[in-house]
């Protein structure tokens, strides 16, 4: 809804991988994960990397929450109980991927449908519900999910030197346009 965003002065922008509308705020975990492509990966496909990598995360999540039973259901979701709580997406270059991703775990839900208006496609398995219906948290710390993905991803923790001048100078002239963040 971007009378809403605008008159909160709540950004809307656009990320290179597409898919559908996120809102993130407090309580939303965000990760990146930049993976090297195998050339079997390649022939197999965008969505057998989908279901591998979140597959590994679900296993993960599970592992550390054992009461709980995660599934993968429209093309990148993961959910509880037919609740989403995670969304998910993929760029493919040359020899790498960026896959990324949201985890709900302390987010104020109310706040969704303020923002967000019903999607133009859904998954079957949404069932034509609003968004509170659809939606929920998973039952894990901001602390305790940056340290899984460590684990599973078996990432090293120091940060790239990166091009910051350059970095700022993209958000300026192309990332933060209306043009670039209200294209289709």
């Amino acid at each position: 809804n971007l009378a809403h965003c605008k008159q909160d002065h709540v950004p809307v922008l656009r990320r290179c991988t597409g898919g559908g509308t996120v809102l993130l705020g407090p309580g939303c975990f965000i990760f990146s994960l930049f993976l090297r492509i195998t050339a079997d990966q390649h022939l197999a496909g965008i969505e057998v990397t989908t279901r591998e990598i979140l597959n590994r995360i679900r296993a993960s999540l599970e592992q550390h929450n054992p009461g709980f039973k995660i599934e993968l259901q429209g093309i990148s979701d993961l959910t509880i109980d037919g609740r989403k709580f995670s969304g998910n997406s993929q760029r493919w270059l040359t020899t790498t991927l960026l896959h990324h991703g949201t985890i709900l775990y302390d987010f104020d839900l109310d706040r969704i449908p303020r923002y967000l208006t019903s999607p133009e496609r859904e998954p079957e398995y949404r069932s034509h519900r609003d968004h509170l219906e659809f939606v929920t948290n998973f039952p894990m710390q901001k602390q305790e999910l940056a340290q899984l993905f460590i684990d599973t991803w078996n990432a090293g923790k120091p940060e790239p030197n990166l091009p910051l001048d350059r970095v700022e100078q993209l958000v300026t002239e192309k990332y933060a346009t209306e043009k670039w963040n209200l294209r289709r």
